[in-house]
This record gives C-alpha cells, sequence and structure tokens, in this order.
C-alpha cells in the first residue's frame, strides 16, 4: 500500500507543475472571429431548416422552456411508420432527404 505522504506529495507536485501551463493559456490573445461571422440567436431561429419549425412548450425542473420541431409531411401515402431525429445538425438535410426516399419506396 502506497504511503498517503507520497500519495500527497505526488498531488502537490503535479499541481505545482500543471498550474503555471493553465494560468499562461489564460493570458494568450484572443483570436479574431472570421469577417463573415455574425452573432447568431441562442435559439437557432436565425437558421435556416428546409422545413417550418413548431414549438412545444413544457416545464422542466420548475424552467418554461420550448422544444423545437418539424414535422416533416411523407411523401406519397403515409405508411403508419414515425421517425423522429434528435439533436438537429448539418446532417439533416440529406438525412431527412434519405429517409424520405427510403420509406416512400417502401
Amino acid at each position: 500500500m502506497i504511503p498517503m505522504k507520497q500519495i500527497l506529495a505526488v498531488t502537490v507536485l503535479g499541481s505545482a507543475l500543471v498550474a503555471p501551463a493553465a494560468v499562461a493559456g489564460q493570458n494568450a490573445p484572443a483570436v479574431a472571429a472570421p469577417p463573415d461571422v455574425k452573432p447568431g440567436s441562442i435559439t437557432c431561429e436565425d437558421v435556416q431548416y428546409p422545413y417550418p419549425s413548431s414549438y412545444l412548450p413544457l416545464t422542466l425542473y420548475g424552467q418554461d422552456v420550448r422544444l423545437a420541431y418539424m414535422d416533416v409531411p411523407a411523401l406519397g401515402t403515409p405508411n403508419g411508420h414515425t421517425v423522429v431525429l434528435e439533436a438537429p445538425d448539418k446532417t439533416y438535410p440529406p438525412l431527412i432527404a434519405f429517409l424520405e426516399e427510403g420509406i416512400a419506396s417502401k
């Protein structure tokens, strides 16, 4: 078993070696944003999506929130199946197109 004094000594020594590097990183000059970057909305309302967004009002942990969603209609005759995609990102438009083609063909 390792003595507690050795564990404490290693911890203190490690902290002493790491702390200056962490502080030095905080003083680095700020990097300028590209000129075409504009401030965005925290709710991403300024993002163009391929379908209209709707909002579901919810209360989570006592906080009123809105859950954004897109209700994408089926191509052709609906088959009764539902697909739910979470955490949208830049892969959404091609993914939606893939699902539309695949689901419509069945």
